[in-house]
Order: structure tokens, then sequence, then C-alpha cells
């Protein structure tokens, strides 16, 4: 199935969806996760409504291009790296496993590194490691 702007995928009770964005751009999508797709031009925004992705960038983008993964308290700017966005009742929680990444919220832009980890609950984060 091709997914164009606009598209909405969930996954219901023990299923999950593999999303291939583009051959370098992949997106896992775990149980109980609902997802939209937005695309102008080179800037994709993946949105996470409720659940958890996986995502795993394996070559850096062009200087021109853009992918974010968003969901009502952060933003999520990546660049070439691994990682984990998990979204449940306001709570967001953002892992990076390799390479780093511009996390942003309301007040702030944060930098995470390999390895690091922040919760996101209405205006308060909190900082963690993942290993």
């Amino acid at each position: 199935m091709n997914l164009y702007h606009g598209y909405s995928i969930g996954t219901k009770q023990e299923s999950y969806d593999w999303i291939l964005l583009d051959e370098n751009k992949l997106v896992k999508m775990n149980e109980l996760s609902k997802t939209s797709i937005h695309r102008q031009d080179k800037n994709l925004k993946v949105i996470l409504e409720e659940g958890d992705l996986f995502f795993c960038i394996s070559k850096e983008l062009e200087n021109d291009e853009e992918l974010t993964f968003e969901t009502e308290n952060m933003s999520l700017s990546i660049r070439g790296t691994c990682g984990l966005v998990r979204h449940h009742h306001g709570t967001t929680f953002v892992a990076i496993l390799e390479g780093g990444a511009d996390v942003r919220n309301a007040q702030t832009t944060f930098y995470l590194f390999e390895g690091q980890a922040i919760f996101f609950y209405n205006d308060t984060y909190y900082f963690s490691t993942v290993y």
C-alpha cells in the first residue's frame, strides 16, 4: 500500500505495522498505535496520536530534507538515527538508541545523544538514560 500526505494508520491489539518511508527510513508501529503521515516537498512529518513508534534512519538526511516525529507535547527532528517515541495519555517518552536528535517542547529545545531519553508530561520534563 502506498502512503500519501494526510494518511492515518492504526494498529490493533497484538498487531504491528512496518512502514518503509523510503529506502533509508523505516518506522515500526507497535500495537494500539495511531499515526498520520504528512509530506510537503522534502519535509516529512509523522504525527503519533497514541502508541509507540520505533524508527531507524540508516542514512543521514540531505541538507534540504527534514523528518520530524510529533506528539501533542513535543517535536523530534531526525537527521540519521534510531530511537523510540512512546505517547500514552498525554505523556511522551523519547529514547535515542543510535546517533542524536533535537527534541522540542513549548519552552525549550534539547539535544539528546545516543543512550539518552526524555519524558514529557504537560509542561514538565525529566531526563533519563536508556542503557
